[in-house]
């Protein structure tokens, strides 16, 4: 219940994000890239991983310690984001590194949700429990 509730606070607030920004329901990301170079994007979009049908569309990110990251599904595909990683043998394994956050995040298709926060400096691996391949490396600095 505790997991519902923060999901649907934080798509409030994102939402409350997005209006306040003026770009009528718009992709938050697109006004980065007409944005004036002396403007530099906040941290929590620098901090965002999008998913499409099977993959994440980027496989590795590098933040600060003590930040999350957003995870937005951009399709209607199931993915279940857990801690561990899909081997070059198309073999799945669940693994949780020292100081990782314990995650089993199921998005259920045009949805997001907050990934840690990430206390320890390290490097933490996550991937899809339904797709394989799909991994995810998260570098904290």
């Amino acid at each position: 219940m505790k997991h519902v509730f923060l999901s649907l606070l934080s798509v409030a607030l994102l939402t409350l994000l997005i209006v306040a920004c003026g770009e009528n329901g718009a992709n938050p990301t697109s006004s980065l890239a007409s944005a004036t170079p002396s403007v530099q994007p906040t941290t929590a979009a620098l901090n965002t991983i999008y998913l499409n049908d099977s993959q994440f569309e980027q496989n590795s990110l590098t933040i600060k310690k003590g930040a999350s990251i957003t995870l937005i599904d951009t399709s209607p595909a199931l993915h279940v984001i857990a801690n561990g990683t899909w081997g070059s043998n198309g073999m799945a394994t669940y693994s949780v590194e020292k100081g990782a956050p314990k995650e089993n995040i199921q998005l259920n298709g045009n949805d997001r949700h907050i990934l840690g926060p990430f206390t320890t400096a390290g490097t933490f691996h996550f991937y899809c429990t339904v797709h394989q391949g799909m991994n995810l490396t998260i570098i904290v600095t």
